[in-house]
């Protein structure tokens, strides 16, 4: 190394040492920041291996038939803590109440809802316009601790 890269390295050097100095701390404002700590699943994803009912998708699955009430159905009698399982298959649904058109399929909590897997089971909704075809909504909890 020549004394001549050495001195730009040394000028580099003392030219980043002033930047970080320089710099402030936070980009976002503290006040302006969100809070993360209370989002996700406390605990993680749970494992749930015990599946409560599978639904027939020669019956549901075949792209034709409308699933809506019997995955409804199923989800409404899951115990907590239990799967609904739907096969490789095209599930069709529907707005089951027309006065609310926002919603297909309303989940609980504690039940999981699962398929076969990407490309394998879907969903499918043929109709305009719906928020959702699967709407999961928690009860909310308490910040304070």
């Amino acid at each position: 190394m020549t004394l001549k890269d050495f001195q730009a390295l040394f000028f580099i050097s003392v030219l980043v040492l002033l930047a970080e100095t320089l710099v402030p701390a936070a980009i976002i404002p503290d006040d302006r920041r969100i809070d993360w700590t209370q989002v996700g699943i406390p605990g993680g994803i749970p494992s749930r291996t015990t599946i409560y009912t599978t639904i027939n998708a020669a019956t549901y699955g075949n792209g034709t038939t409308d699933a809506t009430n019997a995955i409804q159905a199923a989800i409404n009698a899951c115990p907590s803590g239990q799967v609904v399982f739907l096969p490789a298959g095209t599930y069709r649904v529907s707005v089951p109440n027309p006065a609310n058109s926002a919603t297909i399929l309303n989940m609980r909590s504690n039940v999981t809802l699962r398929g076969a897997g990407m490309g394998k089971t879907i969903l499918r909704y043929d109709s305009a316009y719906a928020r959702s075809i699967i709407d999961i909504r928690g009860k909310i909890r308490s910040l304070e601790h």
